[in-house]
């Protein structure tokens, strides 16, 4: 039997990110952002069906998402069933205290 997909929502900031994230790459390389933001949003996929794959993340209650093949971590947490994506992150890049 199939797990249960559980419903993924984007905060405005999460959105942003990804689309900043993508801006920034494709400067570079436009088949290279699209093949990264691909890739997050691939994974972020897998979340609906396995929402504890994250790891325990530097803040409490929030989970962390790391993306294979890429510098980029995917921080949500689980609320009332439904999973929140709360930001998109370069791994050198200094996080919030709080979200």
């Amino acid at each position: 039997m199939a797990p249960s997909q559980v419903k993924i929502r984007w905060t405005t900031q999460a959105a942003d990110d990804l689309e900043s994230a993508h801006e920034f790459i494709s400067e570079g390389s436009l088949t290279a952002a699209d093949r990264i933001v691909d890739r997050i949003l691939t994974d972020i996929g897998n979340l609906a069906r396995f929402p504890q794959i994250g790891r325990t993340g530097r803040i409490e209650g929030i989970r962390q998402l790391v993306i294979p093949r890429t510098p980029f971590i995917v921080v949500y947490r689980l609320v009332h069933g439904c999973i929140e994506i709360l930001g998109v992150f370069h791994g050198s890049r200094k996080w919030p205290e709080r979200f």
